[in-house]
């Protein structure tokens, strides 16, 4: 099997820009976690930056500094999660088919 390189080095090359243009959706997409059923709410952005957090004023009316600092770590690690999560998976499904055919493990 004869390979041409200029070819198979302009299909990397849209692999790539393809790849670049997922990052790029992906940093411009909001992800939320919440915690203690809604009284804290965390956003980040794709680039796991945290952009809101909104307390209710039912939290502070609980008059529990422990548990609010609890429910805040939680609603920006489900945030997070979820950005991780979510935004890798746009990538893992567009390289899934190259790791396959080319038995590369691609990790995220």
């Amino acid at each position: 099997m004869k390979i041409d390189i200029k070819e198979a080095m302009e299909f990397f090359q849209r692999i790539q820009g393809e790849i670049e243009r997922i990052k790029q959706e992906n940093l411009n997409k909001i992800y939320e976690g919440q915690s203690g059923a809604g009284l804290v709410i965390a956003k980040v952005n794709g680039n796991l930056e945290l952009v809101s957090l909104e307390i209710s004023n039912q939290a502070f009316e609980l008059n529990d500094k422990s548990l609010l600092e609890d429910l805040i770590i939680g609603a920006i690690n489900v945030a997070l999660e979820r950005a991780k999560t979510e935004g890798t998976s746009e990538l893992q499904k567009f390289l899934g088919p190259f790791a396959s055919a080319t038995g590369l493990n691609f990790n995220f």
